[in-house]
């Protein structure tokens, strides 16, 4: 005969310590081929199981529905303590009240409980036989109980996107600035309590209240739960593109430009969601970018299958410089997929064309001074001879003092005998080159 462990993968699969534990007697059951025992231990494991989770929910979430369940359950065992019908309550009212047992789970339950009445209560016919199922009825039902319920984490007895929508609402001050923060909350919670298909359910859920809805509390709380979105989906984006693929119509999006630079904000770190979505969606979010809606085009590397190509466009269009957190989003994308030499050598072309002071000057504060340690040596020297050949960029008035920060770093990785004079109108402190 099969060992049970064998069929079923993993213990692990059962979601509390305390049904896990409780299970071996199932387990040990069925490999004497105790068939019938192990019915009946595995409803009264179930039942177990139940109320298990609803104390977590009541104990650990505050949950109002499963404090109310199991206060009912108290009332009815108390009424009369002898029968247990309160058993049957107790899933019907789960059924019935909470997103835990679907109907599929529900028609097992029922199997089960039949199963279980049959195994234990001697059949009134003219034998008074007890029922004896077979190895292939025990071995389904178990499957079946353990998939649809035993395995199941207790958020499933609520509805998981409205609690964490208000846990999230409720903390976005605490976690404004604390994504690292978020992300451990967030998989504590929730997330690491989750399967794959639970994910996917609540994911689908967020787009809606972030890319389509636009009611007053969605637009309030739409960036912290674009985070929630982002940190739920990452484990899990080749499963959550091909539902998107599936299922075009769950997601759109809203033609409130919000919905669509959060969307745009999402495709920034997951390129592949940008290839999933409908046609629809693309042509709006390509609108969005074509026309720089809030910088939009800066970070807009997804569409492009080489992402360099972006620095083309970049670079040939007359599209106003963003705010300097789109190039610190650049700068850790780029360098991420290994192309931070390629981005800084943008960087100086961009500095390089400025064609009057201002620009100059919000230039070298956007593309140079904020990563004057990231340049190599011969990038600096490139931003040197860019400096000496644009009378912009040597004729401003800060020219000297931000020579003077690009001078120290030439220093420092080109060393002390750089050849200055051949760039005679790039002038810096003169006493620079004396320092240790």
């Amino acid at each position: 005969m099969l060992e049970l462990q064998s069929i079923i993968p993993s213990e692990s699969e059962i979601y509390d310590p305390k049904t896990k534990k409780q299970f071996r007697t199932v387990s040990t059951s069925y490999s004497i081929g105790n068939f019938r025992c192990a019915i009946t231990e595995l409803y009264s494991i179930t039942v177990a199981d139940l109320l298990y989770k609803l104390q977590e929910m009541r104990d650990a979430y505050s949950d109002g529905r499963a404090k109310s369940i199991l206060e009912k359950i108290r009332t009815t065992q108390t009424d009369d303590p002898s029968l247990s019908k309160w058993e049957w309550d107790l899933i019907n009212q789960v059924h019935r009240e909470t997103d835990f047992i679907d109907s599929a789970a529900f028609v097992q339950l029922e199997h089960l409980y039949s199963l279980r009445c049959l195994c234990a209560h001697p059949a009134m016919d003219e034998d008074y036989e007890l029922y004896v199922p077979s190895r292939e009825e025990t071995i389904a039902v178990i499957l079946g109980i353990t998939n649809s319920i035993l395995s199941k984490p207790p958020l499933y007895l609520n509805k998981v996107v409205d609690m964490l929508t208000e846990d999230l609402a409720a903390r976005e001050k605490a976690y404004a600035n604390d994504n690292p923060g978020l992300k451990q909350f967030l998989d504590s919670r929730y997330f690491g309590r989750m399967t794959e298909a639970k994910k996917i359910q609540t994911a689908a859920s967020l787009w809606k209240f972030i890319f389509v809805l636009d009611d007053d509390d969605c637009r309030k709380h739409r960036e912290i739960n674009r985070y929630a979105l982002q940190i739920l989906i990452e484990p899990i984006i080749n499963a959550f593109c091909k539902d998107i693929q599936d299922n075009p119509k769950k997601y759109t999006v809203s033609g409130d430009i919000d919905c669509q630079l959060h969307l745009i904000g999402l495709m920034m770190h997951f390129r592949d969601i940008y290839r999933s979505v409908s046609d629809d969606v693309k042509r709006m979010i390509e609108a969005c970018v074509k026309e720089n809606t809030e910088g939009s085009m800066w970070v807009s590397w997804f569409l492009y299958d080489n992402e360099q190509d972006l620095f083309t466009t970049l670079l040939d269009s007359d599209v106003n410089d963003p705010n300097p957190s789109y190039l610190h989003k650049m700068y850790d994308r780029y360098t991420s997929t290994g192309l931070k030499t390629e981005l800084m050598d943008f960087f100086i072309k961009k500095y390089s064309r400025s064609v009057n002071f201002n620009m100059a000057d919000s230039r070298f504060g956007s593309y140079i001074a904020p990563f004057i340690k990231e340049y190599s040596g011969e990038q600096l020297k490139q931003i040197v001879e860019a400096t000496d050949m644009n009378t912009q960029l040597y004729n401003r008035w800060g020219a000297r003092s931000a020579n003077t920060l690009i001078a120290k770093e030439v220093l420092l990785k080109c060393g002390k005998g750089f050849d200055f004079a051949s760039f005679p109108n790039f002038h810096f402190r003169e006493d620079l080159s004396e320092e240790d």
